[in-house]
């Protein structure tokens, strides 16, 4: 399979499948992928920030991550559930440089009867959406990894934290973490630079 110029047609085909900006919204489902104890099951207390009333680290992490996805989701018209496995690892770091998330389709396919091309993969998602059912029968559409060190690892860019408020308003040392996973869902979405040859 040979995908050419035809990501410029994916990624109008996904914002037309998708309906960016219309009146109808997509329901994105957030799939834990952590063990327990771990990432979106954090049991660390933390006090509430920027509208954000969850009494543990997990949970404020959960918040989050679905005000995001219903932001995205708005945006969005799918009548096929959009599934994110999300977990939590500790992803390249240094004082420096860090890794924030890793976010990409989960699966793509190609051939389904409403592609409107035969010879392109699409993405999950898109794919879903273009069919008006499940295309792609895995578990989820869209694996998201989030940088765990970026709470509370000294080494981790100068001990810059994670920022879980709702309001979009992190202080000095803190990262938006809404703002984050807006970008790496989009990433998910299918805005990925990809060429593969057969």
């Amino acid at each position: 399979m040979h995908i050419h110029g035809g990501y410029r047609l994916l990624v109008a085909a996904l914002l037309l499948a998708l309906g960016v900006g219309s009146a109808s919204a997509a329901t994105m489902q957030i799939i834990n992928g952590d063990a327990e104890g771990e990432g979106l099951n954090d049991r660390t207390p933390v006090a509430p920030v920027g509208g954000n009333d969850g009494g543990t680290r997990g949970e404020q992490r959960r918040i989050a991550l679905q005000y995001a996805a219903d932001i995205l989701g708005s945006r969005l018209d799918s009548a096929v559930p959009i599934r994110i496995a999300v977990r939590f690892e500790t992803l390249g770091c240094s004082a420096t440089r860090a890794s924030l998330g890793q976010t990409a389709p989960a699966q793509f396919a190609a051939g389904f009867a409403d592609a409107a091309r035969p010879d392109t993969l699409y993405p999950a998602a898109l794919a879903n959406a273009l069919a008006g059912r499940r295309v792609a029968a895995g578990t989820s559409d869209i694996d998201a990894t989030f940088n765990a060190a970026l709470d509370g690892e000294d080494g981790c860019l100068g001990g810059r934290r994670w920022y879980y408020g709702l309001d979009r308003n992190p202080g000095a040392g803190e990262i938006d973490f809404i703002g984050t996973v807006l970008h790496e869902l989009i990433h998910g979405l299918g805005f990925i630079s990809r060429v593969l040859t057969r």
